[in-house]
């Protein structure tokens, strides 16, 4: 019975990615507006993340029923070091605005919505069916739960090799994306083993995404400098900074489970 609910977990997690691509490539076919098309994508995301959260409660008894108390300091405090990236990404991907606030408003509204949605949807499928399937089917032992975190996180980083697909020049910045977003999974995983809340780890996931596109919405669309973000890639410094940064947030994120452990005094 274990071994085939955790099969069923697995299952679970690649329907859900499959469910999400074939969103993403249906819109992209029959949809030519932009703004329609990001919003039907924005919708399904939100829908499949519900998915998500329904599949990991009916196989693992998962509550995920939003809890206040508790939520700002699982954000603030145990998810200090992802909240750091945040004030980071607006520090380091600041560009000279070329349209006004005001114009700017509407994007900014749209974009938050938009990585709310992805990161809804990807912590319920990483973290809501992956790592409590390998949770489930490894234990709430040290070793379990740090095999878990682990592995779903290398799942998160591998999946963004796809973006060489839609970019295949950018291989210095998809290849470091890769090592970046392995590291912040480990984060958001242990995030979510420490809090035992998929919104806190959810709302840091999304606000990390928006924050990383925040300057993009004050780039006016028409010009080269649009072109040149989405195409060019990363020097291979800019790439070791940005992995180096986020290997030390996972490194901090372990010593916070470490002392978890001994909280919960887990073998």
């Amino acid at each position: 019975m274990k071994t085939k609910k955790f099969i069923y977990g697995i299952l679970s997690t690649f329907l859900l990615f499959f469910l999400f691509v074939a969103s993403e490539i249906l819109a992209s076919i029959f949809v030519q507006d932009e703004t329609l098309k990001d919003t039907l994508q924005a919708a399904s995301r939100y829908l499949i993340a519900i998915l998500g959260l329904f599949l990991a409660n009916k196989l693992y008894g998962t509550d995920f029923r939003f809890r206040s108390k508790g939520f700002a300091k699982g954000v603030f405090c145990t998810g200090i070091t992802l909240m750091a990236l945040v004030v980071l990404n607006l520090h380091d991907d600041f560009s000279q605005p070329e349209i006004s606030f005001a114009k700017a408003l509407p994007r900014l509204i749209f974009a938050f919505i938009c990585n709310m949605g992805t990161g809804m949807f990807e912590e319920s499928m990483l973290r809501g069916t992956l790592f409590n399937s390998f949770r489930y089917r490894f234990g709430e032992s040290r070793k379990g739960i740090l095999k878990a975190v682990l592995i779903s996180s290398t799942v998160f980083g591998l999946l963004h090799f796809s973006n060489l697909t839609s970019s295949p020049t950018r291989v210095i910045a998809t290849t470091s994306q890769v090592i970046y977003a392995i590291a912040i999974g480990c984060c958001l995983a242990c995030v979510y083993y420490i809090t035992d809340s998929i919104w806190v780890v959810s709302v840091l996931h999304g606000l990390i995404d928006f924050t990383s596109e925040f300057w993009d919405c004050f780039i006016n669309s028409n010009t080269g400098l649009a072109v040149q973000k989405a195409t060019e890639d990363i020097t291979l410094s800019e790439g070791i900074y940005a992995v180096s940064v986020t290997v030390v947030c996972a490194i901090i994120a372990f010593i916070q489970l470490h002392k978890e452990f001994g909280k919960r005094k887990t073998e």
